[in-house]
């Protein structure tokens, strides 16, 4: 009978054992770290960092001098002719699974969260060896100490329950680009399993890169596409935006910012120095940029600060049916389409429509006569608590922002004003 034993191993099982050769039974140093080639689904073992002692040189060696061996490992023998070379790996492929996986962490984008990497569980047939799982359990653990066989006869016989292995497949392991460390190898693998990364929620997102440390979460952002990752950063903390906008290159930095709500990427570039913020804004288009600037000019806290200019503003003489058509043209471009605000020739604002009203409207009707003339609005220099409290009080979406002639300047949203209040106690508390 066949069992899984004689076909798996893991990679601490590898680590430490001796290497001798074969005839002469010389002592060619103990194993410290395994490269695998990632050409394949599943990367194949292709050679081995050895080290003779405390005071020696890492050397390495190919995995085709290694001489056929069973399982459990004891000690491994390679042939007599074997060369240690010197760690000098150049390709980007070749992976040290030691140093790059082990003890570190990954995203488990299934879950959500910040998982660590216990050990490695590798595939062996004859003589090669595949790595095809990354193991997250507590297993791994208590097998690296010693105690898995005395830990699983403490569970059983308490709770007739046996740990499971967790394992994540290496096919569902995403490779993120980042800095190579000293040796010149592919940049780390973060990240795991059955989703694309750019496939979560931003906010999903956002709390991953949370847990992650500097490096690493600017690694993950750059992996993620232009438009995912627009979204995610607005859903991190200012000081996190600002850290990682910083370290972005030009053309990147210009087209995330462009891809951003104005009045998010105003309250980012707030918090820059005025040098900075204007290098910035330069590269962007007029339009994005004058838009941009218009909503800095708002004090932080304020109602002003809170508000976009991303909204449906439309003339009363307009029909119903009219409106439909000029709705469904700027719906790209706009936060609240529930709300149509109706405005003169001069931006003031005279009515709200909401999208319910418009459905149920005759499409002749003109929105001068079906428009809600007692707009609950805000001053931009108003507080963003009370902001809060009218959405709290009357339960809207969205809510106009006008200057002392009633002229519509902006709308705040819900969140928006939500998110700010709920930080700022947040930050009062720690």
């Amino acid at each position: 009978m066949i069992t899984g034993q004689q076909y798996f191993l893991f990679l601490t099982n590898l680590l430490g054992k001796k290497l001798y050769r074969e005839k002469s039974r010389k002592f060619v140093g103990k194993i410290v770290d395994i490269i695998a080639h990632s050409k394949e689904i599943y990367p194949e073992v292709n050679k081995l960092i050895t080290k003779r002692g405390l005071f020696h040189d890492k050397g390495v060696v190919l995995w085709e001098d290694i001489l056929p061996f069973e399982l459990p490992v004891t000690k491994l023998w390679v042939k007599e002719e074997t060369i240690v070379n010197p760690v000098n790996i150049a390709n980007g492929k070749d992976l040290m699974l030691k140093d790059t996986f082990l003890d570190k962490q990954i995203v488990d984008v299934s879950g959500c969260k910040v998982v660590r990497v216990n050990d490695l569980h590798l595939l062996k047939e004859q003589n090669k060896i595949w790595v095809v799982h990354m193991d997250i359990g507590f297993r791994a653990l208590s097998r690296r100490l010693g105690w898995e066989k005395r830990l699983d006869g403490i569970m059983e016989w308490i709770f007739s329950y046996k740990l499971p292995e967790q394992f994540v497949s290496w096919k569902h392991v995403q490779q993120l680009p980042g800095s190579s460390d000293h040796f010149g190898l592919a940049p780390i693998q973060l990240k795991s399993t059955s989703q694309r990364l750019n496939e979560l929620h931003p906010a999903d997102l956002a709390d991953i890169l949370q847990d992650l440390d500097r490096y690493e979460r600017l690694a993950m952002f750059r992996s993620l596409d232009i438009k995912t990752a627009a979204e995610v950063l607005v859903e991190l903390p200012i000081e996190r935006q600002r850290r990682i906008i910083e370290n972005l290159d030009r053309e990147k930095r210009a087209n995330l910012i462009a891809l951003m709500l104005p009045d998010k990427a105003a309250d980012l570039l707030s918090h820059l120095p005025p040098k900075r913020r204007e290098e910035m804004l330069k590269p962007l288009p007029a339009n994005v940029s004058d838009s941009i600037k218009k909503l800095m000019v708002h004090p932080d806290q304020t109602a002003g600060s809170l508000m976009t200019d991303k909204f449906i503003a439309l003339p009363p003489e307009m029909t119903v049916e009219q409106s439909f058509a000029k709705i469904k043209e700027l719906a790209p471009n706009v936060q609240a389409l529930y709300y149509a605000y109706v405005v003169d020739a001069n931006q003031v604002l005279l009515g709200v429509v909401t999208l319910r009203r418009l459905l149920s409207a005759a499409p002749t009707a003109k929105l001068s006569e079906i428009m809600n003339t007692r707009a609950v609005k805000i001053k931009p220099n108003a507080s963003e608590q009370k902001a809060a409290k009218l959405f709290l009080k009357y339960s809207f979406g969205a809510i106009p922002v006008v200057d002392n002639q009633n002229k519509l300047l902006g709308i705040i949203m819900f969140k928006d004003a939500v998110d700010r209040v709920v930080s700022a106690v947040v930050e009062s508390r720690k």
